[in-house]
């Protein structure tokens, strides 16, 4: 087929993707205008957060990279897929439900999805496999990584004392501090390198899209993208580490310890690139012919792209509203939630022991803090009620942990345990916390602190299971109350002696303690404040 028969194959084809592009429009418009709250927590995430700014940059990349494909995209018949609207339904269910029990990261990963099924469903099969990059590139938008950063601060130190120890310093470790003759050390979350590693894997997507055609090499690059800045960001510590001990602590330890790091981290990933780009293959040219004659098969109505677009607006607008008429059959506070009295010899007091511990809590509608004694025993009993939860407002969050910022306690130990008890989950976390600054400043005093949710009548320690069950007890039946839920006890010389306290503790007191939780919401009470 020669260049002229092409164009005028094409001509036709052209004045239907007019009317596509102007469906994509309309539905994504109605679309985004629909969910714009978690659009604007996108932003605000982008603006605020600066391990998420390259947010800003993915949809321009992505229209560029369609833009890139323009001269193949004229020659392709854009044919509307109505059977994807029932996959756009599925994935707007799950906004609504992420919504309604406020886990943003998966709204905006539904979010995403949902414009991306609407451009789907617009423009046809063909047109979306040949776009599928640029239009999977738009997730790696969503400030995801988040969970991931306990893991890394947990192997950045342990990296970094096996360097050391290989080097020959002695090192002393508990948690994710370490002493070593020079000085104390600590992983903290910017050391934990997920800044780096989200960094990396995004430009590492476009680097294997962009230099190679075959599907083995483009994720062989993505998997080194990620697993050389987790080794980068271990070395990196640790030549921090170096820097500070053979200075006698005098470089690497405050604004040049970043600076450090980042100078290091661009020179691996420079050096990733070059080696990645002797393996660099061109992409096959595309069979324009065969596009062409795909083209002239059939016929489209340009209504029917306007007809699906409304559909998505449709579907849209009407998820959000049923959202809303589920927020407003939530539960609702009805009582003040009590401590409850001491049974089996344990006696009650207002308030927590002074410990000088204090966990980082969200703000809650209703809390319940006190003390129970029962000879030398003595339990910490914290509980923080959402009758209503919503963002920022839930039992289940990283806002609340069992320790707050800028404490003298510090986390060297955690897992979980089973617990033989009524009304507390089988299985809870379990929290060794130690006070002072390590060898430098000993501290013999210890906290034992076992921490679960409670979500409508269920209890769990699993913060995913905890989401699950929030979201089913949304629909059924009808309830949104959620507490946060922590005991504590001081362990005494014999290192068991605070686990048997508070498993003494949750055998007597736990189906009471569950109860003042039960008696305090109801049902279908009211709406959301």
């Amino acid at each position: 087929m020669n260049s002229r028969q092409q164009g005028r194959a094409a001509q036709p084809v052209l004045n239907l993707w007019r009317h596509a592009i102007l469906a994509v429009l309309v539905a994504g418009t109605v679309l985004l205008g629909a969910l714009h709250a978690t659009v604007w927590s996108l932003v605000d995430t982008w603006l605020n957060a600066e391990t998420y700014t390259h947010g800003f940059l993915i949809l321009p990349i992505s229209l560029w990279l369609v833009w890139q494909k323009r001269a193949e995209l004229s020659l392709m018949r854009p044919r509307p897929a109505a059977i994807v609207l029932l996959l756009l339904a599925a994935t707007l269910v799950l906004w609504a439900l992420a919504e309604l029990v406020g886990v943003q990261v998966v709204e905006q990963v539904a979010l995403v999805a949902a414009l991306i099924l609407a451009v789907w469903a617009v423009v046809g099969h063909r047109v979306a496999c040949y776009l599928s990059f640029p239009l999977l590139f738009l997730f790696l938008g969503v400030p995801m990584g988040e969970d991931l950063v306990p893991s890394l601060m947990e192997f950045t130190a342990t990296f970094t004392v096996k360097m050391l120890q290989l080097t020959g310093i002695p090192v002393y470790r508990e948690g994710l501090h370490f002493v070593i003759p020079s000085g104390s050390w600590s992983v903290v979350e910017a050391c934990s390198g997920v800044r780096y590693l989200i960094a990396s894997v995004t430009l590492g997507f476009l680097y294997a899209y962009l230099s190679y055609a075959s599907l083995w090499r483009r994720l062989l690059f993505i998997a080194l993208s990620a697993i050389v800045p987790i080794l980068a960001n271990g070395i990196r510590a640790y030549l921090i580490v170096m820097i500070g001990h053979l200075s006698d602590m005098q470089l690497a330890v405050g604004i040049d310890h970043l600076i450090y790091g980042w100078l290091f981290f661009g020179l691996v990933m420079l050096l990733l690139f070059w080696i990645g780009s002797f393996w660099r293959e061109p992409h096959p040219a595309p069979d324009q012919a065969a596009d062409v004659i795909a083209s002239q098969a059939g016929r489209t109505d340009p209504v029917r792209f306007y007809t699906v677009a409304a559909l998505v607006g449709g579907l849209s607008l009407l998820t959000v509203v049923a959202t809303g008429w589920l927020e407003q059959r939530s539960g609702s506070l009805v009582a003040t939630l009590a401590a409850p009295e001491g049974l089996a010899g344990w006696t009650r007091s207002e308030g927590l022991p002074a410990w000088n511990w204090q966990p980082q809590t969200l703000q809650a509608d209703q809390q319940l803090s006190a003390t129970y004694r029962r000879g030398e025993q003595e339990v910490a009993v914290l509980a923080m009620l959402y009758p209503t939860q919503r963002q920022d407002a839930e039992a289940v969050n990283s806002g609340n942990q069992v320790l707050g910022r800028d404490s003298d306690w510090r986390v060297t130990d955690q897992g979980q345990v089973s617990v033989a008890a009524a009304g507390i989950p089988e299985t809870v976390n379990s929290f060794e916390l130690r006070a002072g600054r390590g060898a430098l400043a000993p501290d013999t005093r210890a906290l034992r602190v076992w921490q679960w949710y409670r979500l409508g009548a269920r209890s769990t320690a699993n913060s995913y299971l905890g989401k699950f069950y929030a979201a089913m007890n949304l629909l059924y039946p009808g309830r949104s109350d959620g507490a946060y839920v922590l005991l504590a006890a001081m362990d005494t010389p014999g290192a068991a002696a605070a686990r048997q306290t508070l498993g003494a503790f949750a055998a007597d007191m736990g189906a009471a303690l569950d109860g003042a939780f039960e008696r305090t919401v109801v049902a279908g009470a009211g709406p959301r404040p």
